[in-house]
């Protein structure tokens, strides 16, 4: 169900001018939009360019991931595409858009992401305003790391604009600077939008002396010398200013090295997984005790090591009956906020509730059925992970982990 979490699902829409050359490229990505919310969407995109000629109008999904990663999602993609198309062969009467569609609808039940990025793309190749022919082609990274598997639609089978598809994604790559971190695949406006309602507090020197960099409310370090790679989530901490901040205070209490001897890179995912992960402990309705917690952030740490971080492990220092102690005291402070206790909490931590924290796309319950006085019972002990998606408002959806 959380297989492939990593990977990066965009939908690109450009518009291109033949006697300027210039292309302007605007899309979704998954990291900003729930996968069923992708077709409306998409309908919002193509509305917005009405009136231009079909053949300046670009179209191009892509697929952001490791080899492996991305090679599931092809496979998966051909094999509902030959689906459809042998049931249209075999079979007259087929009502292939009726069927798209009530597939389309499953997915939301099944929560598999490669199947439902396939049903998307079929969708939008037969449903729409015409039948579109796939056009295939692919980027890899100088470092090999990064896949980008991309599908143009094409108007006919060879479609001449593929070289003008081509160069939407190269521009949206330049705009964006995809990159693999750990096995999470990020983008620049997936970081900078955490510092959005974030005050520049002062400016300080880098502690090798090379350069400078933005001290931002929470703790926040925008390198300045550091390109597009300026903000990645880094905090302040003893070796900018050679005291102990409330961040490195933070990192022992919770960084399960010093009681389970996983060190996780890179942290600064793992540590905005592990807030979110927090958040969905806190609203539930369970009295949780050490032991309970314990099964449960077991099951979450296996999820990172599988999915989101690469790992080293090594000898625990700290027993884990004194974290869970202490991590289930920042549980309550969490639930105290949620309960309208205004300061259980720090205001950088509301502040983070509205950046995009969340790497899952499967939607659940929207935040206007959501109260901060209510807290929601588990049936059958699963665990409703709590996914912040900042798309036009905060908007709060859950995921299920299902405990055995």
């Amino acid at each position: 169900m959380l297989e492939h979490t990593g990977v990066l699902f965009t939908y690109l829409i450009a518009i291109k001018d033949d006697e300027t050359d210039r292309i302007s490229v605007s899309g979704i990505n998954s990291l900003q939009c729930l996968l069923k919310d992708f077709p409306l969407r998409i309908a919002e995109l193509k509305e917005e360019a009405e009136g231009t000629n079909p053949e300046d109008i670009l179209e191009i999904y892509c697929i952001f991931g490791a080899n492996p990663q991305t090679k599931v999602f092809m496979d998966q993609i051909r094999k509902v595409q030959n689906l459809v198309y042998n049931n249209i062969l075999t079979n007259k009467d087929f009502d292939y858009q009726a069927f798209i569609l009530q597939n389309l609808a499953e997915q939301e039940k099944k929560k598999c992401f490669s199947e439902h990025v396939a049903w998307i793309i079929t969708y939008h190749t037969f449903c729409f305003e015409r039948l579109y022919a796939l056009q295939q082609f692919q980027f890899t990274q100088a470092d090999d790391m990064l896949e980008v598997c991309c599908l143009g639609l094409g108007l006919e089978y060879e479609d001449n604009r593929c070289l003008w598809m081509q160069s939407a994604v190269e521009i949206w790559m330049e705009r964006e600077a995809p990159r693999l971190y750990g096995r999470q695949v990020t983008i620049n406006s997936y970081w900078l939008n955490d510092l959005k309602g974030r005050r520049i507090i002062g400016v300080l020197p880098e502690n090798d002396g090379d350069g400078y960099f933005l001290l931002v409310e929470g703790g926040k370090k925008v390198r300045l010398a550091a390109g597009s790679a300026a903000y990645r989530n880094e905090q302040i901490g003893v070796r900018d200013i050679n005291i102990f901040s409330i961040n490195d205070l933070n990192i022992i209490e919770n960084n399960p090295i010093y009681s389970y001897g996983i060190y996780f890179q890179p942290y600064e995912i793992f540590e905005d997984w592990q807030k979110v992960f927090q958040y969905a402990i806190a609203v539930l309705d369970v009295e949780w005790t050490p032991d309970t917690l314990q099964k449960v952030y077991e099951l979450f740490l296996d999820f990172m090591k599988n999915q989101i971080c690469e790992f080293v492990e090594t000898p625990a220092i700290l027993e884990k009956e004194i974290f869970f102690k202490t991590f289930l005291k920042t549980i309550n402070k969490k639930r105290e906020y949620l309960c309208c206790k205004e300061d259980a909490i720090g205001p950088s931590v509301i502040i983070g509730l509205q950046k995009i924290q969340s790497y899952q796309r499967f939607a659940g319950r929207r935040q206007e059925d959501l109260s901060r006085t209510n807290l929601y019972q588990v049936r059958e002990f699963q665990i409703f992970v709590v996914i912040f998606l900042f798309h036009r408002k905060s908007q709060l959806y859950w995921v299920h982990l299902k405990i055995e």
